[in-house]
This record gives structure tokens, sequence and C-alpha cells, in this order.
């Protein structure tokens, strides 16, 4: 039983690619997952209702306060008016009719790339694939030194 487990772990780590040996590109991979979900399920188009506009009524003028108050707050809230809005009548609200950041490919020929998968960022994950596959092998050796 355990010839038989060396051997198929000895099969594994020589015939198996490890993710350090392939050219993997996560952006494509990305974008082709992304269209087929798209194709798979495609986006309606959002629906459009119209808001109705209803005017606000108007703002009556304050009444004079003054003769209602007595002592030290006679003469408090003389002078004092509505405050002025400043907002026009209420517009409908608008919906974004156009198309959403990630469908635009925005002039750029092939992929589009993604921040989080610049050059340096592949290479330290090709980096930290490669010191795992090592980390694989040296156990491997030394695993089979003991059997």
């Amino acid at each position: 039983m355990k010839a038989f487990v060396v051997f198929s772990l000895v099969v594994v780590s020589a015939l198996a690619q490890h993710p350090a040996e392939l050219d993997f590109d996560a952006t494509d991979a990305i974008q082709r997952l992304h269209s087929a979900l798209l194709s798979r399920f495609p986006t309606p188009a959002p629906p459009v209702r119209a808001v109705p506009v209803r005017p606000l009524p108007t703002p009556r003028p304050r009444q004079e306060q003054a003769g209602l108050l007595a002592g030290h707050l006679a003469g408090h809230l003389a002078g004092h008016q509505a405050p002025h809005r400043f907002e026009g009548p209420p517009q409908p609200i608008k919906r974004w009719e156009g198309p959403f950041a990630h469908e635009i490919p925005a002039g750029v020929e092939g992929s589009v790339g993604h921040t989080q998968f610049t050059p340096e960022v592949a290479a330290a994950r090709k980096f930290i694939a490669q010191a795992h596959l090592n980390h694989v092998r040296q156990r491997l050796a030394m695993e089979g030194e003991q059997l």
C-alpha cells in the first residue's frame, strides 16, 4: 500500500502541471467568464418609469408674532423672514440608460486589463507558486528517503 502511495505521488509530481509552470492570464479568464455569464444571463434593460411631477405647496408668509411676546423677547423675532429655498421645481428622477464601466472597452485594443493583475503582481504570484512547487518537491524527496 505504501509503495502504491509513493508511486502515485511520484507520478503526480512528474506529470502534473503546477501553477508556477502554467502560462495563465487571469484577465483573459475573467473576460471569458464574464462573456459566458452575460451570454447565458443577459442583462435586461432597466425599466424606465415616469415619475409624476407634483408642485410643492407655496409657503405662506409668517404672521407677525411680536405682539404675542413680552419683556425681553418683544423684539427678538422682528425682521425674520421665511428661509429661501434655492431648489427649483422638482425634476423627475433620471435613470442611467447607458452602458456600465465594465462593459466599455474604453478604446483599448485587446482585453481590458485589471489593475490587480499588473506585471509586478503577476511576477509575485508566479514567484509564490514557484516557491510552493519547490517546497512540495522537497517534501516529496524527504518522504521518499524516509520510506
